[in-house]
């Protein structure tokens, strides 16, 4: 069976073929799938890396999710 995944990728920058490829591969594993489809917007928010989300699963690998855990921690 060829499953195949849809993940809707934010980073703050447009991503080079080998990002993309290297995204592919991580959700892959992720999710098990054979193959990914990427739907990339540009967001300049995410400040830095990327956020991925596939389905209801969100992977948050972002510069901006990684200060607001920060921040979260803090303030515990």
């Amino acid at each position: 069976l060829d499953q195949t995944v849809l993940a809707e990728v934010s980073s703050a920058i447009e991503l080079s073929e080998a990002q993309q490829e290297s995204v592919r591969e991580k959700v892959k594993s992720l999710t098990g799938a054979n193959q990914v489809e990427l739907d990339t917007k540009i967001d300049p928010d995410v400040i830095g890396g990327v956020i991925i989300k596939v389905g209801s699963q969100i992977f948050d690998a972002s510069l901006k999710g990684q200060l607001r855990r920060i921040g979260m921690a803090l303030t515990s």
